[in-house]
């Protein structure tokens, strides 16, 4: 696998109910013809090593894990000027200091089954997956998303700034 600092990892587990969950609003109103399953971000940080918001917290783990069969696997590239290294001290500096942000995800889901205009971020304390890689960027010279609380992983897909090259 060569992949370079600053590339998104875009993954769904095949046999995780959670997984389908989120995929699954998160395709609720859009337009969107996208047929391949993502519910869940990682940032790699180099070395093997990942950056990721997930049930315990933004963590630096292994990229190993997602080499097991068990995920679809996609890898991204931000289109946009960027300062990797700035990406990756953020990451650093945020492992073991937030949480994951159950309450932002219920509160998108109920945005989506609702149809709500927006609903801002309702924990200021975690953070989902996608909103803890769009802070990155953020923290390297990048918006992506004008509320990045409110941004599920299809949307950051999709996006027209992300260039998705190959499958895992």
């Amino acid at each position: 696998m060569n992949l370079l600092p600053c590339s998104i990892i875009f993954t769904f587990k095949k046999r995780s109910w959670f997984s389908k969950l989120v995929w699954y609003f998160s395709k609720i109103d859009t337009t969107l013809a996208e047929k391949r399953k993502v519910s869940h971000l990682a940032l790699y940080i180099g070395d093997n090593m990942i950056a990721e918001s997930s049930f315990g917290g933004v963590a630096i783990r292994n990229i190993k894990k997602f080499n097991t069969g068990k995920y679809d696997v996609y890898i991204g590239r931000c289109l946009l000027p960027h300062e990797c290294d700035k990406i990756v001290s953020y990451c650093n500096e945020s492992a073991g200091l937030i949480d994951y942000s159950y309450l932002q995800l219920f509160a998108i889901m109920f945005k989506k089954i609702f149809r709500l205009p927006n609903i801002g971020d309702v924990d200021k304390e975690g953070m989902m997956c996608v909103e803890f890689i769009l802070n990155a960027f953020i923290a390297g010279g990048v918006n992506l998303f004008k509320s990045p609380a409110e941004v599920t992983p299809l949307d950051l897909f999709t996006s027209e700034h992300i260039f998705v090259s190959r499958r895992m």
